[in-house]
């Protein structure tokens, strides 16, 4: 069921990432579901959409698609990849040892960026950790709230 938990320790190691955040991100975002995927309607951040198209051999109107989804464990976002280095079709995200690969270069970027871990966790999922001026918390808090609580029970906290 779980055959990606494995993975984790190895990739993790890579990127300096404690191992349990990574399971606890993989957890909040896609339950484990290695194929997941999401379409964002709402997209708005593209990464040299005709580039890969021209290189992949899709139509322009595909890769900038696939750049607005978020693929496989980690849901990483089409464009995300792109920007971390993926030159490959973005479908095979959804193979557990690249999406993880991805995921954790991601957040291991964003934890050298910010000091606080939620900070980190935040920007995972919105783009950055934006804070609400009336309420004080993160925009996203019940996200960065799930993961934290996913965290702290697998540390046995």
């Amino acid at each position: 069921m779980n055959d990606w938990l494995p993975l984790i320790p190895g990739i993790a190691q890579k990127y300096q990432v404690d191992p349990l955040l990574i399971r606890a991100i993989v957890m909040v975002e896609s339950g484990g579901n290695t194929w997941a995927y999401r379409y964002e309607n709402n997209w708005k951040y593209f990464e040299q959409t005709i580039f890969y198209a021209k290189q992949l051999g899709l139509s322009h109107d595909s890769e900038k698609n696939a750049q607005a989804c978020s693929w496989g464990l980690m849901q990483v976002m089409g464009s995300v990849c792109r920007e971390l280095g993926w030159r490959d079709h973005l479908t095979k995200v959804l193979q557990p040892h690249i999406g993880l690969d991805l995921g954790t270069k991601k957040i291991s970027k964003l934890l050298l960026q910010y000091k606080d871990v939620r900070d980190a966790i935040a920007s995972y999922n919105a783009g950055s950790p934006v804070v609400d001026i009336k309420t004080g918390r993160y925009a996203n808090y019940e996200y960065v709230g799930r993961v934290m609580s996913a965290f702290k029970s697998y540390k046995g906290e």
